[in-house]
């Protein structure tokens, strides 16, 4: 009876720890919740990581060169416009690493020259000198040739 009893004590136990070790299993296979809790309105969580690039730089150039709301309208899908193509160079695995960056380039000097015509004369200056590479000393800008630095050799006369 003591041999019985003991036998039915073990498979008991085996049978709770089968039971514990397949809850475990089953509880790591579940989806986990969100690491960040999504806002009021739920539209932070539905946001992409590029869609949410895009809007952190329409606020940096927004408070740079105080944008209205029409700019603002206007701008912001360029900019997520921009990331989308980005996205696609960096997911075409035929291109090769220099050709990838020269596609990349191309496409960030087409939407600031885009941006550029939405902005005011003041505010295309100011971002040109805060922003080289949006057409200021770099080059290539919206406007033509980029303003030469002087230059410290004398001219010839």
């Amino acid at each position: 009876m003591r041999k019985v009893s003991s036998l039915i004590r073990a498979i008991c136990l085996v049978t709770v720890f089968a039971t514990l070790a397949v809850a475990a299993m089953s509880g790591a296979q579940e989806p986990q919740p969100p690491a960040t809790p999504p806002n009021d309105a739920g539209s932070e969580a539905s946001k992409s990581p590029r869609e949410e690039l895009a809007e952190k730089r329409m606020e940096r150039l927004s408070q740079q060169l105080n944008l209205t709301d029409e700019q603002k309208g206007k701008i912001l899908p360029l900019l997520q416009s921009e990331q989308e193509h980005l996205k696609a160079v960096r997911n075409n695995p035929s291109l090769t690493q220099g050709e990838a960056r020269r596609r990349m380039q191309r496409i960030r000097r087409t939407t600031n020259q885009e941006i550029s015509q939405i902005l005011t004369p003041e505010q295309r200056q100011k971002w040109q000198e805060d922003h080289p590479a949006a057409g200021g000393r770099r080059g290539g800008g919206p406007g033509g040739a980029a303003p030469q630095a002087p230059s410290n050799t004398p001219t010839p006369q």
